[in-house]
């Protein structure tokens, strides 16, 4: 996955969880709602920082982390229909966020 690939994704994962945010069943009150929404400033934060980045894409971890995160995308998507679920989406994009730090740790490691 390319840098920019890596950056569409997270915006598409931004995307899902305005979608959430919005639901008229999740109220602002509500802590699911709250740690949603904080993950997704983690997640807009860390996009931020991957534009600004230049990294090895060839390098082994970075592969490692970007097919991670891509799977806990498709976990994401797969529940994200699922109010019920709520759990599992939190859980699947606070693993994006992990992974994301690798990337970013990955970035730190090639002298950006």
């Amino acid at each position: 996955m390319t840098l920019v690939e890596l950056v569409k994704l997270i915006g598409n994962i931004l995307t899902e969880i305005d979608s959430m945010l919005s639901r008229p069943e999740l109220s602002t009150s509500d802590p699911d709602w709250q740690q949603l929404y904080a993950l997704r400033k983690h997640l807009d934060d860390q996009q931020r920082e991957l534009v600004k980045l230049s990294i090895n894409l060839s390098d082994a971890a970075y592969t490692t982390a970007t097919q991670q995160i891509a799977a806990a995308n498709a976990e994401i998507t797969k529940v994200l229909g699922d109010f019920a679920k709520i759990d599992k989406v939190i859980n699947n994009i606070a693993k994006v966020a992990g992974y994301i730090d690798k990337v970013l740790q990955i970035a730190g490691k090639v002298g950006i």
